[in-house]
């Protein structure tokens, strides 16, 4: 059987701006993650900005860290799946590759399945207006 895995550890340039009070970054090179579920690598490219992982900060005692590289990967899904051939996913193919990327970062099973949860109950509003937020930049 095959798991979830990454290929390498992601670059990143902190930026000065913030989203929603957390701290942004753009990746300097293409992170890429192998999914299961989708059965193939998932290319998120250089230039791509985000905040790693939105989970609420209220939630921290209940879920543990942070998993950068799952979370980095399931923005790129929820801000380019209508214009990235890469992330042309379902919203529950999504989710779905966000709990596989958490296990295989070492997310425990308990605090990734509530994460899991969060975005599937909660997510709907960020997958909306995700393509909006999407940001790649050059250079």
């Amino acid at each position: 059987m095959t798991v979830a895995y990454f290929h390498g550890a992601p670059e990143v340039r902190l930026l000065d701006q913030r989203e929603g009070g957390r701290e942004v970054f753009a990746l300097l090179r293409p992170f890429v993650a192998y999914s299961a579920t989708l059965g193939r690598d998932i290319t998120v490219p250089a230039g791509f900005q985000c905040d790693g992982e939105s989970v609420p900060r209220v939630t921290g005692p209940f879920t543990g860290p942070p998993s950068v590289r799952a979370g980095i990967v399931h923005d790129f899904l929820y801000r380019g799946h209508l214009t990235q051939p890469q992330a042309n996913v379902t919203k529950e193919q999504a989710d779905a590759v966000y709990l596989e990327l958490m296990l295989a970062a070492g997310v425990d099973a308990i605090s990734a399945r509530i994460r899991h949860e969060g975005v599937v109950r909660f997510g709907q509003g960020s997958w909306d207006t995700g393509p909006g937020r999407l940001t790649v930049v050059t250079a």
